[in-house]
């Protein structure tokens, strides 16, 4: 019943237990049973049934108590993010996704209830953030954005670089290992843009991308009839980035101190480019850690090319946060050069009672 009891508490913002429960070694990743709770006095209601189990995790139980507590109450310190903060800190996953539940009762503003189809915490946050209903408005969605700010920044990793292991037999990793970057029995050949020739193969490609799956599928499959005959693949990527892409590919790892720390933002496009989400993903982490006054507006045309909400989330929160950032030069450059980019910016960091008064002096 831990599970459940720590559950609870945290749905009943009890910082205090949560504490305790989480330094009595009660794992925050193993998901309370869902038959257990009372759903509905928290305004849940659990779908479960024998083959389709509902998954609410403590980390989504935390995001919808900064919801239902965004101040404090009876003289006490809020602590819906501190509670958030001590389960991130404690290994809980900030990617597992919640399924089959509906949230009911709540106060939003588009729809009556939420029904849960594989949300991650941050979706959940989003979704009640865009929502939110006219009671403590302001509140919640300023408490919320602390959420999502601070699951995109402390996402639960494995390892130094955030990748999720299995135990490989050593043969196995030994044999993908000399495969990587090996000329022997290569059909593919980047060329980098300082000359670098990287070799790979057809098959591993297709494999691990979408994007090479679909091209080598295509009827410009052939890769002796096609713009890259005898396999040659022209990149103006660094062979840097192109390495990392492939050991990715290959092996599953990253340098521990490479592109992902020095240059994310190439990493993140090859990676969206070749649909490997889960790179995109640590690309996107590491894009926002590195979220600063001087980058706040390179960063957000980033995330606005390549479609990413977690990084653009991040830049609007970070801006609003430190509105020193709206004066620089560049950052006001902005509204010449993307008018919808700059547009959006200005209502995401605009407080929500001026943007309602804004929108009644219109009406």
């Amino acid at each position: 019943m831990s599970a459940e009891r720590l559950f609870y508490a945290i749905l009943s913002s009890s910082y205090e237990s949560v504490l305790m429960y989480l330094r009595d070694g009660v794992d925050p990743n193993k998901c309370a049973d869902m038959k257990s709770i009372n759903w509905i006095s928290h305004n849940l209601v659990a779908k479960t049934t024998p083959t389709m189990p509902t998954t609410f995790t403590h980390v989504h139980a935390a995001v919808l108590n900064c919801f239902h507590n965004p101040v404090e109450r009876r003289g006490k310190d809020q602590k819906a993010i501190p509670i958030l903060r001590d389960l991130l800190s404690h290994g809980a996953n900030a990617e597992a996704k919640a399924s089959d539940f509906i949230l009911h009762n709540i106060d939003i503003t588009n729809e009556p209830r939420c029904p849960g189809q594989q949300m991650t915490p941050i979706d959940l946050a989003v979704y009640l953030r865009r929502n939110t209903g006219s009671r403590l408005r302001d509140e919640k969605i300023k408490i919320l954005n602390s959420a999502i700010t601070l699951l995109s920044r402390r996402e639960s990793v494995r390892n130094s670089i955030g990748l999720p292991m299995a135990p490989v037999a050593e043969p196995v990793l030994e044999m993908w290992k000399s495969l990587l970057l090996s000329e022997g029995f290569s059909d593919v050949h980047f060329h980098c843009e300082d000359g670098t020739v990287l070799h790979a193969h057809r098959c591993v490609l297709a494999a691990a991308s979408p994007y090479f799956r679909n091209y080598f599928e295509g009827p410009w499959g052939q890769l002796s009839d096609s713009e890259h005959a005898n396999g040659v693949w022209n990149t103006a990527n660094s062979a840097e980035v192109m390495r990392s892409v492939l050991a990715f590919m290959y092996i599953g790892k990253l340098p521990e101190r490479g592109v992902l720390d020095s240059d994310p933002y190439s990493l993140l496009s090859v990676a969206t480019e070749y649909g490997l989400d889960y790179l995109v993903k640590l690309s996107e982490t590491s894009c926002i850690r590195k979220l600063d006054d001087d980058n706040a507006k390179d960063i957000l045309q980033l995330a606005d090319l390549h479609c990413s909400p977690r990084i653009k989330t991040a830049c609007f929160e970070y801006i609003r946060n430190n509105p020193q950032v709206l004066t620089r030069s560049d950052m006001m450059a902005l509204a010449g050069e993307n008018k919808i980019l700059w547009r959006e910016l200005g209502e995401e960091i605009t407080p929500p009672s001026k943007r309602s008064a804004k929108r009644a002096r219109k009406s």
